[in-house]
């Protein structure tokens, strides 16, 4: 490399290469002098809020905005961490719970940005308008909207739960005083194999606002397993001095429970009875009846739907 250098050969490259280095910046300088035009996301803020104000409506959280100015401008923006803007409060406020923000007001703060040199070709949104109020939020309850379905083998099994199960809401004096409940965005789940949990949105009610404006949602889901036990036969309805015998005085009845309740007893919640005044002419059996079941007790069957039976004096 030294040699080559050294040569005329490589002394011809090296001033080529000295002049292409030269008229590149000759040529960045006269192209940055020029005027182009970017895109830039701006971000956006209202700030300076009193304490006892509560804003009802979202605002945008940026402003896109296309600009034209020098190359060496765009270059600096382009650098730059980034671009905000903030809109005080007390600027905008008209005094009629509304905070208005005009395509004038805009501009200039996106000018104080991008400075004087500057020409804003265009920008969305052209005006913001909030409205806020003053009034104290409202504890109201969140109730679940939705349709939950378990796997055949599985169980919806406990109350759906929202976390939290109220929210604090803000709007005009009108909304607090009809609005009582608020709903979550109504979802449909299927097929559940497990406990579901998911964020829910609040559902939005004009002229108010909900805070927080989400809840978790858990829908509890176990799976079922096959319990078994004897339950004796109560005979009902039965004539003063005639006893009813039965046979077999017992049924084995088979039901699926949730996992969480298979070392519970349901011997004392569960009652099986026949009935005296079934009894039919010619007939020697009694229909089984079942008269109380735990609610979380699924699927009964019954070893045998009737049993014999004689009558005792």
């Amino acid at each position: 490399m030294k040699n080559f250098l050294s040569s005329s050969r490589g002394r011809d490259v090296m001033l080529y290469l000295l002049f292409v280095i030269i008229a590149f910046i000759f040529w960045a300088v006269l192209a940055l002098n020029n005027k182009v035009q970017d895109n830039f996301h701006v971000k956006f803020q209202i700030t300076g809020l009193p304490e006892n104000i509560t804003l009802i409506d979202n605002y945008p959280n940026q402003i896109d905005v296309i600009v034209k100015n020098t190359g060496y401008d765009i270059l600096r923006y382009k650098f730059a961490r980034e671009i905000s803007v903030d809109a005080k409060f007390n600027n905008f406020s008209d005094g009629a719970k509304e905070l208005v923000i005009s395509q004038q007001d805009i501009h200039d703060l996106l000018m104080g940005k991008f400075g004087n040199e500057a020409s804003l070709i265009s920008f969305t949104p052209e005006n913001i308008n909030v409205k806020f109020t003053n009034l104290p939020g409202r504890k109201v309850p969140v109730r679940i909207k939705g349709n939950f379905d378990a796997n055949f083998q599985y169980v919806i099994n406990g109350e759906i739960k929202a976390q939290p199960d109220s929210v604090l809401l803000f709007g005009t004096e009108d909304v607090l005083n009809t609005v009582s409940i608020v709903e979550t965005e109504s979802v449909v789940k299927t097929d559940l194999r497990d406990t579901l949990n998911y964020n829910a949105s609040i559902q939005a009610i004009p002229g108010s606002r909900c805070i927080p404006s989400m809840v978790d949602v858990v829908v509890p889901v176990e799976p079922l397993v096959l319990q078994k036990i004897n339950i004796p036969l109560v005979p009902v309805n039965c004539k003063p001095g005639i006893k009813l015998v039965l046979f077999p005085s017992y049924v084995t009845v088979n039901y699926f429970t949730p996992i969480s309740k298979f070392d519970y007893s349901v011997a004392n919640q569960m009652k099986l009875i026949v009935d005296y005044n079934s009894i039919q002419k010619n007939s020697s059996k009694l229909p089984i009846l079942i008269s109380d079941v735990p609610d979380f007790c699924r699927n009964l069957k019954l070893s045998t739907d009737s049993v014999e039976f004689i009558l005792e004096q």
